[in-house]
């Protein structure tokens, strides 16, 4: 009786322990499976989606130094490894920062006609040694590719007039800036600058 007692508890959690245990062909393959490849980067990206773009570089090349124009020829030389088509026509550099561990950071914002497109950023990484180590950001290579009319589909004074009874805002507003929105509410419509 006392056997009968031990047996059926041991039999559940060994079926539970062995439930547990992952079964996959991953213990049958290398861990690097592509080392003969000749790939040298990871790359994660969606064609023509606007998600997020990251680029490591496991051999990194080293450039003459960490500037926006050694940043463009990294990604004009990598637009295969990093998704970005015409680089040097879609992306323009909004800021050059070396940050207290010696690596350079430089951002470029997508332009479509000098119109930023709104949430679309790419920041190259460079380290101490003037090397790219990554590539990260976010590019909507669907507008990249088609022709995007940038010509405003509203005047200055019609926004400001419409965004005023819209919201609670004050008489006069600083900030200037012209974007193209892809949100579903305007239609992709071209936003003026608000003077």
């Amino acid at each position: 009786m006392m056997k009968k007692k031990f047996i059926i508890p041991m039999a559940l959690s060994a079926a539970m322990l062995a439930g547990s245990i992952p079964v996959s062909s991953v213990f049958a393959q290398p861990a690097d499976s592509k080392a003969g490849s000749g790939v040298q980067a990871s790359k994660a990206w969606n064609e023509k989606a606007s998600v997020p773009l990251f680029v490591k570089e496991r051999f990194a090349e080293k450039y003459a130094s960490s500037t926006s124009s050694e940043a463009l020829n990294y990604l004009k030389k990598n637009e295969g490894k990093t998704g970005i088509n015409n680089p040097d026509k879609n992306l323009k550099v909004k800021s050059v920062q070396k940050d207290k561990l010696g690596m350079t950071h430089v951002r470029f914002n997508q332009a479509v006609n000098g119109v930023n497109v709104e949430g679309a950023e790419v920041v190259v990484h460079f380290n101490e040694n003037n090397e790219v180590v990554s590539v990260n950001g976010r590019v909507n290579q669907t507008i990249a590719d088609d022709t995007v009319d940038t010509t405003a589909s509203l005047s200055s004074d019609s926004a400001l007039k419409t965004a005023l009874s819209s919201v609670n805002a004050p008489e006069e507003l600083t900030y200037e800036q012209l974007l193209i929105s892809l949100s579903f509410h305007l239609e992709g419509k071209i936003i003026p600058p608000i003077k």
